[in-house]
Order: structure tokens, then sequence, then C-alpha cells
């Protein structure tokens, strides 16, 4: 492999990861993958004597794929968001139960103590 394209793929690495900083899992993972699939790509695209094509089909095929892997990990995560607010919910809805049979309670031990 060429000094150039030793420099290439390896700035090609840096930006994919620099580009992910402050992305959501989808975003982080296709920058990781470009990156990664574009060293990959260009390495095997070194030994059948083209580079560039392999770092750029690499890179595509990578980001497509950490995309997919990042966007299934968002998924999950939102999934896991909506069941803690929905146990938090629930969790309120008793509260407030409680404290409403609580109050109908007392205003019963009132009543029979005006009864008495």
């Amino acid at each position: 492999m060429t000094r150039l394209t030793k420099t290439t793929l390896s700035i090609l690495l840096v930006a994919s990861l620099m580009v992910t900083t402050g992305c959501d899992n989808e975003g982080k993972g296709a920058g990781i993958g470009a990156g990664v699939g574009a060293l990959a790509g260009g390495i095997i695209g070194n030994q059948s004597g083209n580079t560039a094509i392999g770092a750029g089909l690499g890179a595509a095929a990578g980001a497509a794929t950490g995309a997919w892997v990042g966007a299934r990990k968002d998924k999950n995560q939102l999934k896991a968001e909506n069941e803690e607010l929905r146990k938090e919910l629930e969790r309120r809805e008793y509260e407030a139960e409680i404290q409403r049979l609580k109050a109908e309670n007392e205003q019963l031990k009132a009543d029979k103590e005006a009864n008495n």
C-alpha cells in the first residue's frame, strides 16, 4: 500500500469517527461503519489493484450496516424508555387511587363519629 493510500485511509477513518461525535446511535453507527468499511475496503482493494474503489464500496457498505445496527439500538432504547414511562404512569395512578381511598376512609370515619 502506498504512503498516499495509507494517509487517505487514515484520514477517512479519523474523519468518520469525528463526524459521529454528538450523533444518535444511527449516526454513530453509520460514521463508524463508513470508517471501518473504508479501511477494510481500501486494504482489500489494494490487494486487487484498486484501493479507491475498494475504499468507496467498503465505506458505503459499512455506513449502511452501521446505520442499521445503530437504528436498531435507538429503537430498543426508545422501547425501554417507553416501558419505564408506562410503569411511572401506572405507579402515579395507583398513588392517586390510594390517596382517594384514604380520603374516603377518613370521611367514613368522620361520618361514623358524627352519627354516634
